[in-house]
């Protein structure tokens, strides 16, 4: 099911200074699985998942980037690799972030890394997924899709 979702700052730039230890420039997938192995009570008692979509790169750009990222209860998007360059906060409030694939179980997302060779990126899993993103979301929206 497609969603949009709120970009939750705060916690995003939180996350990130706790974990920046592990987080690398352009690995978004990996860092997640990381952060997601780090921080499990986070994702069984806090409510957190794991998101696959896409988020707007430039606010007025019709670009978007495959992108791993979090969700918390409020189904607000969690994204730790936003400050990894040194960016501020007044430049990501207004990213805007569509999940095509939200992972309701931690067991779900672990199995599926797994099918995938260990690969967190989940490419060929999710492809059917991110092709129907594409053909009834981001072709109606006019968007440009970076996978």
């Amino acid at each position: 099911m497609i969603q949009k979702h709120f970009l939750n700052v705060v916690d995003s730039l939180q996350l990130f200074e706790e974990c920046q230890d592990i987080i690398k420039v352009n690995e978004c997938y990996t860092n997640v699985f990381y952060i997601f192995s780090r921080k499990r009570n986070f994702f069984r008692s806090d409510g957190w998942k794991v998101a696959y979509g896409y988020y707007r790169i430039f606010p007025d750009s019709l670009l978007m980037a495959r992108h791993c990222f979090l969700v918390n209860s409020r189904r607000e998007a969690i994204d730790p690799t936003l400050f990894i360059n040194g960016r501020s906060i007044e430049q990501e409030i207004d990213k805007e972030y569509v999940s095509f694939k939200i992972f309701d179980s931690n067991e779900e997302y672990l199995s599926m890394i797994a099918d995938n060779n260990g690969f967190p990126d989940l490419n060929r899993s999710l492809w059917s997924l991110d092709l129907e993103f594409e053909h009834f979301w981001a072709r109606n929206e006019s968007f440009v899709l970076i996978r």
